[in-house]
């Protein structure tokens, strides 16, 4: 029996996929010393939602949060084909309400676009993030 399962575990891992896509990740708006929060959020999920602000860029939704954080930030903003980290993950974040906030230590948006080719790079940026 255990042959069995750690052979299908070995042929498995053989046909994960190996291509990986490469991103960049932009600190230039993360959260200064004294900015965000300095609680620790419990590792029950991952929040994974969209800006809804389809005429913003990345590097907008990332400006905006870094000048509102006491109101609203993530850990990461993907828009542009890049990823924007805001905020430091494993600490509550201000972005999906006050349940998901305590329970979420890593909360990502993705760029609203109706732009196919620039969505198509985004979601393939999140997923790898």
């Amino acid at each position: 029996m255990k042959k069995k399962v750690l052979i299908g575990a070995l042929v498995a891992l053989f046909l994960l996929p190996t291509q990986v896509f490469a991103y960049t990740v932009n600190n230039e708006f993360n959260l200064g010393a004294n900015q965000g929060s300095s609680q620790l959020a419990s590792p029950n999920y991952i929040v994974a939602h969209d800006t809804a602000n389809a005429s913003a860029t990345g590097r907008n939704e990332a400006a905006f949060m870094k000048r509102n954080w006491a109101n609203a930030y993530t850990a990461y903003i993907v828009g542009d084909g890049i990823v924007y980290q805001v905020g430091e993950p494993g600490y509550v974040q201000y972005g999906a309400g006050s349940y998901a906030n305590a329970n979420s230590p890593v909360q990502i948006e993705l760029q609203a676009t109706p732009n196919a080719a620039l969505f198509k790079q985004n979601y393939k940026v999140y997923i790898d993030l």
